[in-house]
């Protein structure tokens, strides 16, 4: 019985020990797609929910009934495709959920992430801060970066590490980081 109690309990003592990794320049937590998938608002459970790379708790929210019966979904899903530009009334409901994090894919080894250059079809990414970023969304901030900002004006090859570069930048190069979509996390 203490056997099994404790093979209970271990996952939960690794878990804790984990240090939280967050959006870079930033307080927001990255949560892992495995445990935005287990978030399903069961047993004490967080209720995620996603939306273009956020994820939401909608279990904090009050709307979170009416929410789920007008998409007909469930926590733990991905609710992106359900929601146009069109659809202000349901835009502005999930906006008004408590934002839990951004939605990080996988983990990479240090290589596998130096790895992604946008070929062998692997994604292009940069690294800050051993967070995993894809780049392939690039030039739709191209058009409203700064001149002094070290992520929009690099020379450096994809699968390079930002970190020092951006250390030195103001919050544009933060700013937009905000806004890409993180790939994975580093872990040795």
């Amino acid at each position: 019985m203490k056997s099994k109690l404790l093979l209970l309990i271990f996952p939960l003592l690794i878990a804790a020990d984990l240090p939280k990794v967050v959006v870079p320049g930033t307080t927001i937590p990255i949560i892992m797609r495995e445990d935005f998938a287990r978030a399903d608002g069961q047993d004490g459970r967080p209720a995620y929910i996603l939306h273009s790379g956020n994820v939401y708790n909608a279990a904090q929210s009050p709307a979170w009934e009416r929410f789920s019966a007008v998409l007909s979904c469930v926590p733990g899903t991905d609710v992106t495709s359900r929601i146009t530009r069109s659809m202000t009334n349901e835009l502005m409901l999930i906006k008004s959920l408590p934002v839990a994090g951004r939605l990080a894919k996988r983990y990479y080894s240090a290589a596998e992430a130096a790895g992604c250059t946008g070929g062998d079809g692997q994604p292009a990414c940069i690294i800050v801060d051993n967070v995993v970023f894809e780049i392939r969304d690039m030039r739709r901030f191209s058009a409203v970066s700064k001149p002094s900002c070290a992520l929009c004006h690099s020379t450096d090859a994809p699968g390079s590490d930002f970190s020092e570069r951006l250390k030195s930048d103001t919050h544009h190069g933060i700013g937009i980081l905000k806004r890409m979509t993180i790939a994975g996390i580093i872990t040795n």
